[in-house]
Formats: structure tokens, C-alpha cells, sequence
């Protein structure tokens, strides 16, 4: 029993006896190897549990890689639509040098007063579809930015919502600067097609002086 005590569970009482005392005998070796069958079962158990932890903690560290790397902002909010975590990607929408504390904040107090009621309006759809996007503007130290705002609420024993936004801005000047640009060929061309003839008629004008 002593050394049962200490750990040693592989001990076995070897006395071949009869009776009452055989009876405890038997009893005292049969406990030994249920203990040791646990102990090794709990072993086994704790190192299964001990590789899924880090398998979970490797993914988890892969995902906040990606979080941080992607260049869309990313955000989880509470129910009352506080950030409770960004990736650098959203704070620096916001807050290009890092002046200012984006967790804790309610997102709306981001995005000027008309985008702030279009993020409340997707918001609450969210709750009713899987996921909700819309346009907004906001500004930043850089000037206006147009963003793309995707809200998915969260569920299960996650509660709150997902944010995930795209900076669209330069892709917005990068199409209005191709509209100018056409707009451009087509004036060029219609002031082209009447100086042809103008042109023509100027050299018969200049071969007949």
C-alpha cells in the first residue's frame, strides 16, 4: 500500500492465500491494475491534449499572421458595437501614425455622421443574413478614404460581430482618372473631325491664290 502511495502502481501483493484475506488479496491486486490501467490511460490522454494544444496554438499563431499581413482591415465588435480587437491593417485606415487607441472605441465614431447610420443600418441585416456590404467614406490624416464594409455577426459562444473592410480609394481615383482620360480622346476627337476638311480646303485655297 505504501508504495501504491508513492506512485508505484505496477505493486502486486504475490502471497498466495485463502479465505477472507485471499478475497482482499485479489481485491488489493485488482485495484493496483485499474489504477495503473488509468494512470496510463491519463498519461496517454494529457499527451493527445498536450499535441492538440499546440496544434490549435500553431494555427492560431498562423492566423493572426495572416490577420496582420492581409491589407484589409479586420475587426471583431462587441454587442454594443465596440472594437475588441484590430489588425494593423484597420488601424491604419484610421490612424496612420499610430497616435490613437482604436480598442474600446464604437466603430461609428470612426465614420462621419451619414456613414455612421449606414454601418447601423447593415448591421442590424446582419443579424438576419449571413453577411452584409456596403459603401462608406471616413477620413483620415491622408484625406477622404471609400471603403468597402462587410459586417457578418458572430455566433455560438462568440458573441458580437465580424468587420472586415477594403480601402477602395485608390482604386475609385484610379477609375476616375481612366473616365477623364476618355473623355479627353473623345473631345480630342471631335475637334479632330472637323479640322480635317477645314484643312483641306485650306490648301485648295492656298493652291488656287
Amino acid at each position: 500500500m505504501d508504495a501504491m502511495a508513492s506512485g508505484d502502481y505496477g505493486s502486486r501483493v504475490d502471497i498466495a492465500v485463502a479465505g477472507e484475506l485471499g478475497e482482499l488479496v485479489r481485491s488489493f491486486n485488482h485495484m493496483g491494475t485499474d489504477l495503473q490501467t488509468s494512470r496510463t490511460q491519463l498519461e496517454t490522454s494529457t499527451q493527445q491534449l498536450s499535441v492538440a494544444n499546440a496544434a490549435i496554438d500553431e494555427r492560431r499563431r498562423e492566423l493572426e499572421t495572416v490577420l496582420e499581413t492581409i491589407p484589409s482591415g479586420v475587426a471583431t465588435l462587441d454587442n454594443d458595437l465596440k472594437i475588441v480587437r484590430a489588425n494593423r491593417a484597420f488601424c491604419e485606415m484610421f490612424d496612420p501614425l499610430g497616435e490613437m487607441s482604436i480598442e474600446g472605441l464604437p466603430i461609428q465614431t470612426l465614420f462621419p455622421t451619414e456613414s455612421a447610420a449606414e454601418i447601423a443600418r447593415v448591421v442590424r441585416r446582419s443579424r438576419r443574413m449571413p453577411a452584409v456590404s456596403t459603401e462608406v467614406e471616413a477620413q483620415s490624416s491622408r484625406g477622404p478614404l471609400h471603403l468597402i464594409f462587410t459586417v457578418t455577426q458572430l455566433r455560438g459562444s462568440m458573441q458580437g460581430h465580424l468587420v472586415v473592410m477594403d480601402n477602395v480609394t485608390d482604386v475609385l481615383r484610379a477609375q476616375k482618372q481612366m473616365a477623364w482620360k476618355e473623355v479627353a480622346q473623345r473631345v480630342a476627337h471631335e475637334i479632330k473631325n472637323p479640322l480635317t476638311p477645314i484643312s483641306l480646303s485650306a490648301e485648295r485655297i492656298e493652291r488656287h491664290i
